[in-house]
């Protein structure tokens, strides 16, 4: 998803904090940590995060993180890339109105669960599935799980040779969990069959 609130993370707790950084979030700061406290019930993460800016608030390191998180979406799969090939860095002049306001309006995602109830063994494959072409990342559980924004998606699982297409229907910091036998899904009110668009 193009605004991954673990990237949020990752972009605002990587950098060390300064000891002489300013008590008081100037607007950068206060701009991202804004949109942290809308997206606190997304991830429990993102309460250490906006702690941590409130306490050591340092508006370059914001800002970046900020830029970052309103980015384009990264390239599709598969696009050819050179080695040399390397993102545009942030710039360095403050967010300007636009930029505080589309932080703001980061829609914040909702997440898919798929709970298989064959586990993989001898004569038993792994069931896999994907989420509009992009795989499920696997726990430690083996359940799948994936997040993206908002919104109607195409699921498509696989397991054997068997297949199925449907459309899970996600909201904002809410997680859906669908149980799988091999590629059949069970029935649950945030799936329908079929692909995406009007039933």
């Amino acid at each position: 998803m193009r605004c991954s609130l673990g990237l949020l993370a990752l972009v605002a707790c990587q950098a060390s904090p300064l000891a002489d950084s300013a008590p008081t979030p100037g607007p950068e700061c206060a701009a991202l940590i804004a949109a942290g406290e809308r997206a606190r019930g997304c991830d429990p993460a993102i309460d250490a995060l906006v702690a941590e800016l409130q306490a050591r608030p340092q508006e370059l390191r914001c800002r970046g993180a900020a830029r970052q998180l309103l980015a384009p979406p990264t390239p599709a799969r598969g696009r050819v890339v050179s080695v040399y090939e390397r993102p545009p860095a942030p710039g360095d002049a403050p967010l300007d109105a636009d930029e505080r306001a589309a932080l703001l309006r980061l829609p914040l995602p909702g997440t898919l669960v798929l709970a298989p109830d064959l586990a993989p063994g001898p004569g038993v494959p792994a069931t896999t599935a994907t989420l509009d072409g992009a795989p499920l990342t696997v726990d430690a559980d083996g359940r799948l799980r994936g997040a993206l924004a908002p919104g109607e998606h195409a699921l498509t699982v696989r397991h054997a040779n068997g297949e199925t297409h449907g459309c899970v229907t996600l909201r904002a910091c809410e997680a859906v969990v669908l149980t799988a036998h091999g590629a059949s899904l069970a029935p649950h009110p945030a799936l329908r069959s079929g692909p995406c668009g009007p039933p």
